[in-house]
This record gives C-alpha cells, structure tokens and sequence, in this order.
C-alpha cells in the first residue's frame, strides 16, 4: 500500500495506493481494514464457498470475453471458457457439485450473451490513477475492471463489473468500486453482469 520513491532530482516521494476494496474497508472500520489488508488475517474457515463459485465462475468469464476479442467463434469462446474453468476447480476447495453448478451456469450465460454485438477493449484491465500529488506524497488509486466494452453506435466506453449470486442484490451506483471504475473509463455508466446461480 505505500512504498518511497526517488526520482532523479534525490526527491523522496512517499506513494500509497489503495483500490476500492480498502477504500471501503477503511470507511467501515480502520482496524477491520489493517487485519485484513495490511496483517492478511482470512479466517479459519478459508473462503466461503459463494466466494469459490464466484472466483471459478470469473475464470471462465475471463476466458470467454478475452476469446470474444480475440475474434474467436461462439463454440471456440464456451470451450475454452469450460477448459479454463476446470483447469481452475481442483486448486479451489469446492466439492463436485459446486463446480458442476458453475459449469451449467456458465452454459446458460453464454446461451444468454450469444448475440451480443460490442467492441471489448479490455479484459481483466488494470487501471492506476493519481488522485493527489503535493510533495511528498503521492495517492494513487488502483483496480482491475473485469471487462470494459464500446458500443457501436456510440464512442463511450463501458465498464462491467461480473457479479456472481445466488439471488437477487440491490448494488448502489454510488458505491466506492463503482465510481472509481467509471471515473478510470472517463465514463457516466456501469454494467453489473449478474451471472446468477439458481
């Protein structure tokens, strides 16, 4: 989260960077966020497993939307969106039928999605902006948009945000990982792809 870096001219600038994770962490309580962000304190049970699906459920998501860009056809993109996600499912502790509940839900995603028509500029995209600079400090804040698209009739770039569930959830547009997404994009808008399990 922060580090010290010298430029040419032996100025000492002290850097922090936060994505929107901490940010929100730290709004809610700055002892939770040091445990979890700065001391990496998880608990004893490990992830949950709606956290497993959703990680596998990204995988495959990843794959599918990188393999869209890359020009490829529908049943190329779906088979290797599946190749990856299996490749994926024995290093996470998910037990059989979890993994299958993914892989049939992904199945019908992509059923779903298969017509749609969009430019993707960036799968998984990194992002870092500068949000402060005054010596000696410099505040960067971080992320990585799991997809952003453009419209063909339109020049405005759009940033989706996959959200695995098991039902429905209300998410608010002023949410800190939101906002900062759109602002990374110069953008007025945000997708929320659900990818719901049943």
């Amino acid at each position: 989260m922060s580090e010290m870096i010298e430029n040419p001219e032996n100025e000492k600038w002290q850097i922090v960077q936060f994505d929107s994770q901490i940010l929100s962490s730290f709004m809610e309580c700055p002892w939770k966020m040091n445990k979890k962000f700065n001391e990496h304190l998880v608990p004893i049970s490990g992830p949950s497993t709606s956290i497993l699906k959703g990680s596998l459920a990204h995988v495959g998501l990843k794959t599918f939307y990188q393999a869209y860009k890359d020009g490829k056809e529908y049943k190329d993109r779906v088979g290797e969106a599946l190749v990856s996600m299996r490749a994926e499912a024995p290093k996470l502790n998910l037990q059989p039928e979890d993994c299958l509940l993914v892989y049939r839900t992904f199945e019908e995603y992509a059923e779903y999605r298969k017509n749609d028509i969009f430019q993707i500029l960036g799968v998984e995209q990194f992002f870092r902006i500068l949000v402060y600079e005054r010596f000696p400090l410099k505040i960067y804040v971080t992320g990585r948009i799991d997809l952003i698209i453009q419209e063909f009739h339109n020049s405005i770039l759009a940033p989706w945000d996959h959200k695995s569930e098991s039902e429905r959830w209300f998410y608010s547009a002023l949410t800190n990982q939101f906002r900062i997404y759109a602002i990374a994009c110069k953008s007025n808008s945000l997708t929320v792809n659900r990818f719901r399990f049943q």
